[in-house]
């Protein structure tokens, strides 16, 4: 968010590490496999598609989900497709981890066009980390480009992009994840090569979209070393007006393209950070505990260890990340995030629990989702923490004060000022 304090922005939501973590097979099967995976109708219901492939080999698991959703999509729309994947994530351990790739493939598939753009768009819903929003962004530049790759872009495209989410009435979330998704989305056109993506991020004329459009790059980058995914062609446009995405490769989310860019260094658990100017480097910690994990086998008393080694500009930063990264291993057990959230400096482990709530949240984009962890929280500056990021998460969900005001009165009472005051609201507003 609009930095109410420093480094406790809003994070980029991100489940990448929970895949790293994840016994499941992933993604797999091509297109072929998944299109033998669709029935004659597409499964509308959750359960329902959950008994359908179950009867699949566990590798094609998720290709099976894939595939089904997408029929909904082309059959019903974006929101039904939407609809189903939640009622699949909350009956799926597996499809929970994988549901913000399986959201992404959603956007992908919706999109048709850049006259539509804005409309699929807004037909997104924010569960699973909002990857059907960042879908529908990095179709869009695919297909703008045309095969010209990111200096096909020009400045002008990419701040007009997010414009007509400046001045929205559902305030800076859909603006946040528009300029997320173009980070991914330029990621893709620049073949994964780091600086030029972030070099397409600084023609934002805005410092905070570009912070945004910076998540979006390292989330994408990190995401194509670890667990290649979602390679997106330019879509076919006669098809794309029937939804039928034939040059979109979503079926074979898992499979991503090659590419020759290094992402990460295996001798160096803090590249690419430790190889980028300053302006980029507050984004770039906020999701390299990813990588350090990915690194280390899933070890977070490594990670914390190595969290403490950054120099001290960026350590809180590389704290809320790992915090990140403990709300997407451990999938809503609060107890064992806070256990592991004990690890390292004590200096900095509040941060830890401030980037796991903002996490929690940035998952249901609903702040009470936060609320239980809060209040297991046991060290008085971890709580103070914790309630001041729900707060500022409330900030950014609401942008009307007496909903901000109301939102915190569901926090304890001795707490209740911390959140109030992170989400800019005077004490005495009366809430709606």
């Amino acid at each position: 968010m609009k930095s109410i304090t420093r480094s406790t922005g809003w994070i980029a939501a991100i489940l990448i590490s929970g895949a790293c973590a994840s016994t499941s097979p992933g993604p797999a099967g091509g297109p072929e496999t998944a299109r033998r995976l669709v029935p004659d109708q597409p499964v509308r219901d959750g359960a329902g598609l959950k008994a359908v492939c179950a009867r699949t080999p566990a590798a094609d698991r998720m290709a099976c989900y894939d595939a089904n959703l997408l029929a909904v999509l082309k059959k019903d729309g974006v929101s039904s497709a939407m609809r189903v994947l939640d009622q699949l994530s909350a009956l799926d351990v597996d499809a929970q981890r994988e549901g913000h790739m399986l959201a992404h493939s959603i956007g992908l598939a919706a999109y048709d066009g850049p006259s539509k753009m804005s409309s699929r768009f807004r037909e997104c819903s924010p569960i699973l980390q909002s990857g059907c929003y960042h879908g529908v962004i990095q179709a869009y530049f695919v297909d703008i480009a045309d095969d010209g790759g990111i200096d096909a872009v020009s400045e002008k495209q990419i701040n007009d992009l997010c414009g007509d989410y400046r001045a929205s009435k559902d305030g800076d979330w859909l603006l946040f994840q528009c300029v997320h998704g173009m980070g991914h989305g330029l990621a893709q056109l620049t073949g994964h090569d780091l600086r030029r993506t972030l070099s397409g991020c600084d023609k934002l004329a805005s410092p905070w979209e570009r912070d945004g459009c910076f998540g979006g790059a390292f989330m994408e980058n990190i995401q194509e070393a670890v667990a290649p995914h979602h390679s997106v062609g330019r879509p076919d446009a006669a098809g794309s007006a029937e939804m039928d995405h034939g040059g979109m490769d979503h079926a074979a989310m898992g499979h991503g393209t090659a590419t020759a860019a290094k992402l990460i260094d295996p001798k160096d658990p803090l590249y690419p950070c430790s190889d980028l100017p300053d302006r980029y480097l507050d984004s770039c910690y906020m999701m390299q505990t990813s990588v350090i994990l990915h690194l280390n086998g899933g070890n977070f008393k490594d990670a914390a260890a190595t969290c403490d080694k950054v120099e001290d500009t960026y350590r809180e930063t590389c704290y809320q990340s790992l915090g990140r990264d403990v709300s997407a291993y451990t999938l809503g057990d609060f107890r064992r995030a806070v256990t592991l959230c004990a690890n390292g400096d004590p200096a900095y482990q509040p941060w830890c629990h401030t980037g796991f709530v903002k996490n929690v949240i940035d998952v249901s984009a609903d702040y009470r989702s936060g609320l239980g962890y809060c209040r297991v929280v046991t060290r008085p500056a971890d709580r103070t923490a914790c309630y001041r990021a729900l707060g500022e998460e409330i900030a950014v969900l609401n942008p009307d004060p007496a909903a901000r005001a109301a939102a915190c009165t569901d926090v304890e009472p001795a707490f209740r000022s911390t959140c109030l005051s992170a989400a800019g609201v005077r004490e005495g507003t009366r809430p709606q």
